[in-house]
């Protein structure tokens, strides 16, 4: 069958039916009237128009605006954006729609005109920022904490005076969001961007606005040649490895990799040529070695291993003394030298493997090292040792997000853990894996202060841990897996939790009754219970909490898996959530 034919065995089969019509990638007019379907007019596009009150004058300029956007959704979301941040009066968006004329005037392009309208819009700081996402391959969804930290070390932040720099940073990410230069891909339980997306003409104009101003290079291939100047390289894809690129690129300052064909070979020599480089992204890259030489790279600010297959840190990593950011995780790292606690500069530390103990003559060359050097870290993760216990860990005091794997060789020391922990009064995330202390921390004077977020795995839980739990005034996400205890009942009493708006319990064997009283968790948005087997009581008044959205109930037992089913027919009645996922299986 032809194009031709399936054309009109596809109208046939429509013609008595109602459809939806979905056009992706068509960015021309031309384009589009070829499918004989002619652009939207502006009538058809009345539900773009802004919906807040304007002057009569400023509402007839909008609608010009529209009218000459050529029926594209895209270019209207975008100029509705540089709208948003203009003066309202006439003068200022007569000026936009001058421009875009000007812009529209300019032949098959002239959609990219239009966007770049909006970029011409930001200031110096964003501009840096937009272009930035461009290095990444099409289609990708970014994680934002990645791209904040990138930021950061490439110096594109300018402190406001006392606030984090990482707090400047996602304030322009969202200032990108409400410009609509970037779209959210997904948001975490408290609304923050966890990751984005760049619309593909978007990434064009990115691309297209880099390689003017000699902002990045991207390549498709890692056999592409790259010119001497060249101040940032990302890498995307590619059958073999040529480094003549890196070698020749002496002013290169940051190289991203995204091709699996990336070899180590490239990291023997990098050192030599490019002694400028700050930052370093090898994430997923398939290596195994990584050499003793890289330390003579004194600029770097971001070094990305994860996910690669290197068994070893040199301890010339001590020598990187700007290092920001440091990222091993999913390696297969078993001992960090204990150079890494010279890192004075270290921001974000999360790694995999245990730390090793100084060695003598570096403690008559250095003195004692420990975590308590590293105060300007806010994000820290490792596997549990030495270094949880004393007074190193409570120095920390700009310290945030806290995950710590226990070892089996740190559950008999951690004496002096509890204390240290109390003095993170800056701390908002604490994440406990693989492993239990002698005991449940059960004083509520434990848990800092600010603590948001809570999860807690394989712990020695004797007694329900929600009369401790639910008096955490500002924690929002409470997750509990994996605890092999003989807790039976969990009890949320009147009052308790008032801030949380994610539950999630998983894997808790022995549970048998989840009870929330009237009052309890008032703003829960996001109810997940998991692999629960014993579990025969849930209480409806958790199923009628006026806020909540998610409901995920999978492999409970078998009694109340039924009782839930019969209720199915009750559903707006007992379930407020607009998305309830597994309850309705019954169990086998």
């Amino acid at each position: 069958m032809n194009e031709s034919d399936l054309g009109n065995s596809l109208r046939d089969y429509l013609t008595t039916r109602k459809y939806l019509i979905v056009m992706d990638d068509m960015w021309r007019n031309e384009a589009w009237d070829r499918r004989e379907l002619g652009a939207l007019s502006q009538e058809n596009f009345s539900g773009w128009e802004c919906k807040c009150c304007l002057p009569r004058e400023l509402e007839e300029l909008g609608k010009k605006i529209v009218a000459n956007c050529g029926g594209l959704p895209l270019a209207i979301v975008v100029l509705g954006g540089l709208l948003s941040r203009k003066e309202k009066t006439p003068l200022s968006w007569q000026k936009v729609l001058d421009s875009l004329t000007w812009h529209l005037n300019q032949g098959p392009d002239s959609c990219l005109g239009v966007l770049a309208l909006s970029y011409n819009d930001m200031p110096y700081y964003l501009k840096s920022c937009f272009l930035y996402c461009g290095l990444f391959p099409e289609d990708s969804e970014i994680r934002t904490d990645k791209l904040i930290r990138l930021w950061v070390a490439e110096g594109f932040i300018q402190r406001r005076g006392e606030e984090i720099a990482e707090d400047v940073t996602e304030d322009h990410l969202q200032e990108l969001v409400h410009r609509s230069m970037i779209q959210v891909a997904a948001r975490s339980f408290d609304g923050r961007v966890m990751s984005c997306r760049m619309h593909d003409l978007l990434r064009d104009l990115a691309i297209s606005e880099a390689k003017d101003t000699n902002f990045f290079e991207g390549y498709e291939s890692i056999d592409s040649t790259s010119p001497v100047s060249v101040r940032r390289l990302t890498i995307h894809q590619g059958k073999k490895t040529n480094s003549k690129h890196l070698h020749t690129s002496r002013s290169l300052r940051s190289f991203i990799c995204f091709s699996v064909c990336f070899q180590e070979n490239i990291l023997r020599s990098l050192h030599r040529r490019v002694k400028l480089l700050t930052v370093l992204d090898l994430e997923r890259m398939p290596i195994s070695t990584f050499p003793e030489a890289i330390g003579e790279l004194i600029h770097l600010k971001y070094l990305c291993l994860r996910g690669t297959c290197i068994k070893s840190l040199p301890s010339s990593i001590g020598r990187l003394t700007n290092l920001q950011t440091l990222d091993f995780r999913g390696t297969l790292i078993e001992i960090i030298p204990s150079t890494i606690w010279k890192l004075h500069h270290l921001r974000h530390l999360y790694g995999h493997g245990v730390v090793s103990s100084q060695s003598v003559i570096d403690k008559c060359r250095n003195g004692p090292l420990s975590v308590g050097h590293l105060t300007n870290l806010q994000s820290l993760g490792l596997r549990a040792g030495s270094w949880c216990c004393g007074e190193g860990l409570g120095k920390l005091i700009e310290l945030r997000e806290l995950t710590i794997a226990w070892t089996e060789i740190a559950q008999t020391k951690n004496q002096g853990f509890s204390e240290s922990v109390k003095k993170l009064t800056a701390l908002q995330s604490l994440c406990f894996l693989r492993g239990r202390l002698e005991r449940f921390p059960d004083e509520i004077e434990f848990y800092p202060p600010n603590l948001v977020s809570l999860e807690l795995e394989c712990w020695n839980i004797e007694q329900d841990p929600m009369v401790t739990l639910e008096k955490l005034p500002n924690l929002r996400f409470l997750r509990l897996f994996h605890c092999s205890s003989m807790l039976k009942k969990m009890v949320c009493t009147s009052g308790g939790f008032q801030q949380l708006e994610t539950l999630k319990l998983w894997n808790l064997k022995e549970l048998k009754e989840l009870i929330a009283e009237e009052g309890a968790m008032p703003d829960l948005k996001d109810l997940v219970i998991d692999t629960c087997p014993k579990m025969k009581r849930l209480s409806h008044g958790l199923l009628q909490r006026k806020n909540l959205q998610n409901l995920s109930l999978y492999d409970l037992s078998p009694e109340l898996m039924d009782e839930l089913s019969r209720i199915e027919g009750d559903l707006e009645k007992i379930c407020l959530a607009t998305s309830i996922h597994g309850w309705r299986r019954t169990a086998s």
